[in-house]
């Protein structure tokens, strides 16, 4: 069908056409339209092609009850210089191919691009599924309700998905997916943008990749499921993401798990959880980030890895999350870090587990803080590492659990504070608490019941700070070879106070507040205190004040 001008097609009831053996292929110079009533049924049995040469503003559009491209022996192409519309309420596009190979496409290539459907959109290809283009400033737009059996929004392709668009990408549906063997790729240079009212969203390449590239914003509004499964890799490559799931899930699922995010990254699960994981045996997870990062939970937050869990993080970075958190390691050398160039804060309501081999924390300019209501359990299978520009403080609303192998080493540039309601438990065989010399830096650490510091054999365990060293505990039972108490600073202090202080097993112990003169003072405070020393206990100080109250 050829016009030097309009094409358009009107049916009351259906409109149905059939090619059997060549193409079926629509051109003109101005605005196209086919519309009916009930159904539009388009069947070539090679290319299916609508081109509209137009340097105006000439537009595509399709209206019908249902909506029906379908080739089976060739390509399927809209090539417009306008809009593309298609306004239905089932579409079903289906570019499945008996030509050579069997790799037939289906492209819609337009400044803007519109399937807005009443229930179901179904687009399917063997070989790619292409949407817009990058060339010029085009903007792809989804929105389909679904129906009780199919979703609302669904694009397959035994190879790969493609969305390009200079502009915006904007998917709003019930249910939306994506299924893809290949890859999946979704390009935008302004927002990304999906949003399902009811259902959710699946992105899938089954033993490919999933690619996301927008240059500005990347946003996720589902009411029930977010889902990204990659088979080989998740790629996210953007300026700012947004992740919101009000009443459901978030699920990022791949071997490998990549984050390059120019801007800030902000997570919102109000009533879900939210899941990232990687499937293969030595997958690792990557999160770069140039600015902030926030991450608000109502629910459970997990992240799953065999190999790396990293947040590389140039701005504040904020974890507020009110039900469990885990971070999941297992491999033999797993690591799990943590960097970021300014403050870092850990809100939870409730119970936050850590499990890796090796976890590290790094504010190279400010501080580190977690605040859970409940229990606060780090188990790390060798290092427990933090280094921080200014203070690192913990606070467990019920206990402390720290279960290290090797060494707890946190080092500060000013105070470190660990608190906890009832007990806490340090079982390492190394625990160091040390503030750098030079600033005004306090150690000081509140339990409300019970200190427990032991191992198998603990090694050593030392406290060092520049000022004042203060322990606040209702009972204390320290359990090692070697203990060191070290406050250096000029009026410097170390003060236990405890109804019962109990230092078994000990081989020596060294407790020393002042330095070269400067003015310090040691202090116990207890109704008992009991040592077990194999063979020195020293006290040192400025030899003005060494006191011990039982």
């Amino acid at each position: 069908f050829t016009a030097e001008d309009q094409f358009l097609v009107v049916a009351d009831r259906g409109y149905s056409l059939t090619a059997s053996g060549e193409l079926i292929s629509f051109v003109s110079t101005q605005s196209n339209e086919i519309e009916s009533s009930e159904e539009v049924v388009f069947q070539a049995g090679g290319d299916f092609l609508i081109e509209n040469a137009g340097t105006g503003a000439q537009n595509m559009r399709f209206r019908g009850n249902g909506v029906t491209f379908s080739t089976v022996g060739g390509n399927m192409q809209f090539d417009v210089t306008a809009d593309i519309t298609f306004d239905f309420g089932t579409m079903l596009i289906n570019g499945f191919g008996s030509s050579a190979g069997g790799r037939d496409n289906v492209e819609f290539t337009a400044p803007d691009t519109t399937f807005a459907a009443d229930r179901d959109m179904l687009i399917d290809a063997t070989e790619a599924v292409r949407l817009g283009f990058a060339s010029n400033p085009s903007i792809v737009t989804f929105s389909g309700v679904g129906s009780d059996d199919f979703p609302g929004v669904r694009v397959g392709a035994i190879g790969n998905i493609e969305i390009d668009t200079d502009s915006n990408f904007v998917g709003t549906a019930d249910d939306f997916n994506t299924n893809s063997i290949a890859q999946t790729t979704f390009t935008a240079g302004q927002l990304f943008s999906f949003n399902s009212a009811n259902a959710g969203i699946t992105v899938e390449a089954k033993e490919g990749i999933v690619t996301l590239g927008v240059a500005e914003e990347f946003t996720h509004t589902i009411t029930e499921a977010i889902t990204f499964t990659g088979g080989f890799q998740n790629t996210y490559s953007t300026g700012t993401i947004l992740y919101d799931t009000p009443a459901g899930t978030f699920t990022a699922e791949g071997r490998e798990f990549i984050n390059l995010i120019e801007g800030a990254f902000t997570a919102t699960s109000d009533g879900g959880q939210a899941f990232f994981e990687t499937s293969k045996a030595d997958g690792t997870m990557d999160f770069d980030i140039d600015t902030a990062f926030m991450l608000t939970s109502a629910a459970i937050f997990d992240v799953t890895a065999d190999d790396l869990i990293a947040f590389d993080i140039a701005d504040k970075t904020t974890f507020a999350i009110e039900d469990t958190t885990t971070f999941d390691l297992q491999n033999f050398a797993s690591q799990l870090n943590f960097d970021s160039l300014d403050a870092m804060t850990f809100d939870f309501t409730t119970d936050i587990t850590w499990n890796s081999v090796a976890t590290s924390f790094q504010s190279g300019k400010s501080s580190i803080s977690f605040t859970t209501e409940d229990v606060f359990d780090l188990d790390a299978g060798h290092d427990i590492r933090g280094q921080v520009g200014t203070s690192f403080t913990t606070e467990a609303g019920v206990s402390g659990l720290y279960l290290v192998d090797e060494s707890f080493r946190v080092l500060a540039d000013a105070a470190i504070e660990v608190k906890s309601s009832t007990t806490l438990d340090i079982t390492t065989s190394s625990t160091q608490f040390i503030t750098q010399p030079g600033g005004e830096a306090d150690i000081s650490s509140t339990v409300g019941g019970n200190l427990l510091i032991e191992g198998s054999p603990v090694d050593s365990i030392q406290f060092r700070g520049e000022e004042e060293f203060e322990f606040n505990f209702e009972n204390s039972d320290l359990t090692t070879s070697f203990l060191n108490f070290v406050s250096t600073g000029e009026r410097s202090k170390v003060t236990l106070d405890t109804p019962i202080l109990e230092l078994n097993d000990l081989t020596s112990s060294t407790i020393t507040a002042g330095d070269f003169g400067s003015s310090g003072s040691v202090t116990f405070t207890g109704t008992t205190v009991d040592m077990t020393i194999g063979e020195d206990l020293t006290f040192l100080a400025d030899a003005r004040d060494i006191s011990s109250t039982s």
